[in-house]
């Protein structure tokens, strides 16, 4: 059976999380690898530092694995491997010795196949894609608007309007429902719920922290290590907390409000447009909150209002006239001064980062670099697997007017 085999940017990785004081069973559920596996480099870094993170393969051939083996041995090898991706080297080594009818002894072990695969693995099967990196969610709210929690139900049908999404928002401290905003189906966008958050946070004030799942419209999922999303990034500018639930449980409040929603406010009704929709909905919320007895949380058949009468009082004041007074860069600035990625070199010298291109020349080609951020220069910083600086980039994009869509007469700062 193939191995993965950690490349030196998970090896940095591990030691980084640990030295940030995670245990090493958290370091390996975090990033995917075996506790074993973690422990092993967390050794050869304590006794080695970080120059052991990197040994050279001296088992390596000069020509690469198979390199000594016929053309058509190597071509069946990997042949059979993408017509029966779920075949190990130890079958497929008796396969390819039955279609080339050559004995045994004449093919490559066992090893040396699952070696050779691993050269091409990108194209012969789909790797298995490590958990990205997620901001975890914080301790349990005990006030209303410390954390709220959203959630999206995407293709509903309704009644004279046909498939339908909509972003969920409830308290996570209270039964008390932010609000409820409907689109056609996969007609939005993260500036579409910028919008949408604009809305209750006029109503209700900045929340502390928002707690959101993976979806990939509002978060970054396009590498081992993702850039910080421009939602992300917006919500740290307002000071607010961005916090990713890893499970469906995690998220459980806004879960059961999407059931709620659907059967006090689409069930049985047909309507006419989405303003009549928009409209009904916010109706149907403002009765909840006011009138409805809950069975939540310590409300004893009162209304959420009526139970949690401090969930009417803003935490932090918010108008959309005063929202780039409120934003911060250098909260977002700080932020990403907390973090780095690591980024493989491409064979042309380049790599991505938050959607740019960067070069630093083909000296570096197939190798794993590390990206940081520096605040005070406003700057990426490209440093090798030692810790050495490459090269500095501006970055493109993170600007008031880039993150927040609105227009600033004031310095990116």
């Amino acid at each position: 059976m193939s191995q993965r085999k950690t490349s030196v940017a998970d090896r940095h990785r591990f030691v980084d999380l640990k030295l940030k004081g995670h245990s090493l069973r958290e370091v390996a559920e975090q990033t995917g690898w075996s506790f074993y596996c973690v422990r092993h480099w967390w050794r050869r870094y304590r006794d080695g530092g970080r120059d052991a993170l990197d040994p050279p393969d001296r088992r390596k051939q000069r020509g690469g694995h198979m390199s000594t083996f016929p053309g058509v041995v190597r071509f069946a090898c990997l042949r059979i491997k993408k017509e029966h991706p779920k075949w190990g080297a130890e079958v497929a080594r008796l396969r390819v010795a039955e279609r080339l009818d050559l004995p045994e002894a004449d093919l490559p072990c066992v090893s040396t196949i699952e070696k050779y695969w691993a050269q091409y693995r990108g194209r012969l099967y789909k790797r298995r894609r490590k958990r990205s990196p997620s901001q975890t969610p914080g301790p349990k709210p005990e006030e209303p608007h410390e954390r709220w929690q959203a959630d999206f139900k995407v293709k509903m049908e309704v009644d004279g309007l046909g498939q339908t999404d909509v972003f969920n928002i409830r308290d996570d401290a209270s039964p008390v429902k932010i609000g409820s905003f409907v689109y056609p189906t996969n007609e939005w966008d993260d500036r579409t719920i910028q919008d949408a958050l604009r809305s209750a946070f006029t109503h209700w004030g900045l929340c502390d922290r928002l707690q959101t799942d993976k979806e990939t419209r509002l978060v970054n999922t396009s590498s081992d290590e993702p850039f910080p999303s421009r939602f992300t990034l917006w919500l740290t500018g307002l000071g607010i907390i961005h916090e990713l639930a890893r499970s469906a449980q995690e998220n459980g409040c806004a879960e059961r409000f999407n059931r709620t929603w659907y059967d006090r406010v689409v069930a049985g009704r047909t309507f006419q447009d989405y303003d009549e929709l928009q409209g009904t909905s916010d109706l149907e919320l403002a009765w909840i909150n006011q009138k409805l007895p809950s069975r939540g949380r310590a409300c004893d058949s009162r209304s959420p209002l009526e139970a949690y009468p401090q969930a009417k009082q803003a935490r932090r004041p918010y108008t959309p006239e005063r929202e780039l007074e409120i934003f911060s860069m250098d909260r977002a600035y700080e932020f990403l001064a907390g973090q780095h990625w690591w980024r493989k070199v491409s064979q042309v010298g380049q790599f991505s980062i938050n959607g740019q291109r960067c070069g630093i020349g083909t000296a570096y080609a197939g190798q794993d670099v590390r990206v940081s951020f520096d605040p005070d220069t406003i700057e990426f910083v490209v440093g090798d697997a030692h810790g050495e600086e490459i090269k500095r980039f501006e970055p493109q994009g993170l600007t008031v007017e880039e993150i927040t869509g609105l227009k600033s007469d004031r310095s990116s700062r």
